[in-house]
């Protein structure tokens, strides 16, 4: 009854069940796989409710700020000369992301699916974007507070 009791009173207040991916998470370059030319001095602050999670992508060139319901419908954005669409899911404890980018420059698309999981007690934050082609990518964070 207590644990129920907890749940339920994280989830009125608009906290995430499960594991929590809120906090500054910062770039690893050396423990992560990246393409040529790709961002190395990357952070990212999260906050993670209940039923949405909001982001902001900090780069040495600019910050992109979003927020995505984790509902499973598409969500669009416009950020850095591009429209995003974006779709969430929470699934076993990690975040579940399809998303499309079209620059809005030239209209040229690309689709990929991502996967953001926790490890180390939830010191550790991977995304593994998988890329048409095979051009997968996986970027570890530090968790910095």
């Amino acid at each position: 009854m207590v644990t129920f009791l907890a749940v339920a009173l994280m989830t009125l207040q608009g906290v995430a069940t499960g594991p929590s991916f809120s906090g500054i998470w910062v770039l690893d370059p050396v423990r992560s796989t990246l393409y040529p030319g790709g961002a190395r001095e990357l952070q990212l602050v999260i906050i993670d409710r209940a039923s949405t999670i909001q982001i902001t992508d900090r780069r040495q060139s600019r910050d992109d700020e979003y927020a995505v319901p984790s509902d499973g419908q598409p969500h669009q954005h416009t950020a850095s000369g591009a429209v995003y669409v974006r779709t969430l899911r929470r699934e076993n404890g990690a975040l579940s992301w399809q998303v499309t980018m079209t620059r809005v420059a030239d209209k040229a698309s690309i689709s990929y699916a991502e996967r953001w999981s926790l490890s180390d007690g939830g010191r550790t934050l991977t995304v593994y974007t998988a890329y048409p082609g095979g051009r997968d990518v996986v970027k570890v964070f530090a968790r910095k507070d």
